[in-house]
């Protein structure tokens, strides 16, 4: 059905008259207009069945209904066709699979069989002489049965024999070069199996098979840097051998090491094995008999030897080592002068000991001086007692011929710190003018060891105090030096006046300190401990005046 034409001029009365109401629906109003022939055209012939009349336009516009039918119309013969064509596709595959399929058994028959034919007629010629004779075999039995017994039998054989001889010779033809073939790949494979190695002769004496020339050098190398000798000869050491090629199994040959060794027991005559002893670094001798050598050191280290007890090792006091090696032969000596060698200097065969021991040892305790403005220049007070510390060592020892030669801690433990000794060193300048004292004194010398003679003891005019010779004397109190020098009965002596009628004698020092007319402060060294004058012993005579009469220094000492 064509579409009615709508000239412009009617259009607008046409859309007046059919105008849809307000209320009219959606997809209507959507509707593409029917001023377009083509599309017109087109959903028309997509069209099928009940919905031709659907397609006619409706107030100027194809219903939306037609459109939707259009298209699905339009892609089920899209779908139909694209299947078709695949179907159509694969029906053509398959013909050139089956053509090609065709083509390749044809080919293959047109060269196969030929091939098989050529050996078919190969295997006929081969089994043909089995076959006649086994059916002449057939025939002359049955010749036999037929006849006058075996000997017709023994006859239709050799005639049957006699007919087909020729049979043999084809197979011949065909056996003569096969078996010819299989000796050449017999004869072939039995010589590539061989392994060809050089046999090794030297000296005269075959030493065995190498692979190739190089194992050689690789031997000779190794038995120039088993040489020892004491100059560069064993670098001008070389062998000639001779070479030959046989076959022989791999598994024979030697090594490089194995080759040395052979080469080494060939030329005694010019290097040998043997043991050297060295001392100290130097070469003292070579023997062929190192175990004699190493027994006589065994002897030499025995009397030292105790229980197996890993503190204790014995050695050699001087570097004795045995190295056995590879020597030259004119270098070696027989065993005894080599052992005459060793017993001839005593230092050879000097033993050493070294003993892993513990004990406890005292730590002597040290002495500190610091500087004190406390105390005039010269003095030195004690201001700290001294006491010794221990400790645990663990040391090892060493000894040489049962002499103590060396002892080296190995561990050390403290088990009590010891307590350093401290001395005030007095800073300040003393004066120069008399001092008057305290009337309080102190002891003059810290470092006594006992009083030999006390006041009053025998007539004695004073106290002697025993002390080490130096120890210094320091003054009991602050005062003036009124005598100092020497007497015939005291040696050298200091008198000190410490006013308000006190006085004080230092007697049998080893040195003064201080001059006649000097001030000196209680504490303040003014001489050192001796034994001079009338004296049998170090110690220092001290002598006390209160208002100029002797009194008994140790009453009025603080």
């Amino acid at each position: 059905m064509e579409p009615t034409n709508h000239t412009p001029e009617n259009l607008p009365a046409q859309q007046s008259e059919t105008a849809p109401a307000a209320d009219a629906p959606q997809e209507q109003a959507a509707a593409p207009k029917a001023d377009t022939p083509v599309l017109h055209k087109i959903v028309t012939n997509l069209q099928r069945g009940a919905n031709d009349g659907a397609a006619q336009p409706q107030n100027g516009k194809i219903p939306a209904g037609a459109v939707w039918n259009a298209l699905g119309q339009l892609f089920y013969r899209v779908g139909q066709q694209t299947e078709y064509a695949f179907v159509r596709a694969g029906r053509r595959l398959r013909r050139i699979l089956r053509a090609l399929r065709s083509g390749a058994v044809a080919l293959t028959l047109l060269f196969l069989l030929p091939v098989l034919r050529f050996f078919g007629l190969i295997v006929q010629d081969l089994t043909e002489p089995f076959r006649r004779f086994a059916r002449g075999l057939r025939n002359a039995y049955r010749a036999a049965q037929e006849g006058e017994g075996s000997k017709d039998g023994l006859n239709y054989l050799k005639s049957g024999v006699k007919a087909y001889r020729y049979l043999v010779g084809n197979a011949l033809r065909y056996l003569m070069p096969l078996g010819a073939a299989a000796v050449l790949v017999f004869t072939v494979h039995q010589v590539l199996s061989y392994d060809y190695s050089l046999a090794v002769e030297y000296n005269g004496q075959m030493l065995g098979f190498i692979e190739n020339e190089n194992v050689w050098e690789s031997a000779e190398n190794y038995v120039r840097e088993r040489i020892i000798a004491s100059d560069e000869s064993a670098r001008d050491w070389t062998a000639e051998p001779t070479f030959s090629i046989r076959p022989i199994d791999a598994a024979a040959r030697s090594t490089a090491f194995q080759l040395a060794d052979d080469i080494i027991a060939s030329a005694s005559d010019e290097i040998q094995n043997a043991t050297g002893v060295h001392i100290n670094g130097e070469l003292l001798g070579v023997a062929t008999d190192g175990q004699a050598i190493q027994d006589v050191l065994n002897q030499a280290l025995a009397p030292y030897q105790e229980s197996q007890n890993e503190s204790h090792r014995v050695e050699f006091a001087q570097d004795v080592q045995l190295v056995p090696g590879v020597y030259f032969t004119s270098s070696i000596e027989s065993t005894d002068t080599l052992i005459d060698a060793l017993y001839s200097n005593p230092d050879y065969l000097k033993v050493k000991t070294i003993d892993v021991v513990e004990y406890d040892e005292e730590i002597a305790y040290t002495t500190e001086e610091v500087e004190s403005d406390e105390y005039y220049t010269g003095v030195r007070k004690v201001i700290q007692a001294g006491r010794n510390g221990s400790q645990h060592v663990v040391a090892e020892v060493t000894s040489i011929d049962g002499q103590e030669v060396s002892r080296v801690p190995l561990q050390v433990t403290v088990t009590e710190e010891m307590t350093p000794r401290i001395v005030a060193v007095g800073t300040q300048t003393p004066p120069t003018t008399s001092i008057t004292g305290s009337g309080v004194l102190v002891f003059p010398v810290p470092d006594y060891v006992g009083i030999s003679t006390r006041f009053g003891q025998g007539g004695h005019r004073g106290v002697d105090l025993r002390a080490p010779y130096g120890a210094p004397i320091y003054a009991c109190d602050s005062g003036t030096v009124v005598e100092a020098g020497w007497h015939y009965s005291w040696g050298n002596y200091v008198k000190i006046d410490h006013g308000n009628g006190m006085a004080t004698l230092y007697a049998h020092c080893s040195s003064l300190a201080v001059s006649a007319g000097q001030g000196v402060a209680r504490g303040q060294v003014i001489g050192y401990v001796g034994s001079t004058g009338y004296s049998s012993g170090n110690h220092c005579h001290l002598e006390l005046y209160i208002g100029g009469s002797l009194t008994d220094p140790m009453a009025y000492i603080s």
